[in-house]
């Protein structure tokens, strides 16, 4: 079951394909600057995958709490809407606090804050589908 919510978010974002390739030209505009700039540093990379660890938690949310067939509890489904609303929120607040810390790589910080957000927003519905047992 894992593999397959994250299997669904990868394959509805590749659907919504002009999205990822939007994004992914930005990426490459603003890591190119900084690589010729020589400010390209694994400490701001890792910094940088900060948004993307919220992405993996929501995705979990879905697992972690999946209902078939509307078998859970009502109060269940709604405290794990809660948790992934809580992470959605949170990997905002979070990307804001990347987007000032990185202050010389601020436009990188924002492109990759704005991929993890789409992969956020991307596997929070699908995890709400699942974990509501309502599916599209």
């Amino acid at each position: 079951m894992a593999w397959w919510t994250a299997v669904v978010t990868l394959d509805t974002m590749m659907r919504l394909w002009p999205v990822a390739a939007v994004w992914l030209i930005l990426l490459v505009i603003t890591t190119v600057p900084l690589a010729r700039q020589g400010r390209a540093s694994g400490r701001n990379a890792a910094w940088a995958l900060l948004p993307f660890a919220f992405s993996t938690a929501i995705i979990l949310c879905g697992v972690l709490f999946y209902n078939p067939a509307r078998s859970s509890p009502r109060i269940m489904v709604s405290l794990a809407g809660a948790l992934i609303w809580v992470l959605l929120i949170g990997q905002l607040v979070a990307s804001v606090l990347l987007i000032r810390r990185l202050r010389g790589a601020r436009m990188f910080a924002t492109v990759v804050s704005l991929g993890g957000l789409w992969l956020s927003l991307v596997g929070g519905l699908v995890s709400l589908m699942s974990v509501s047992g309502d599916w599209l």
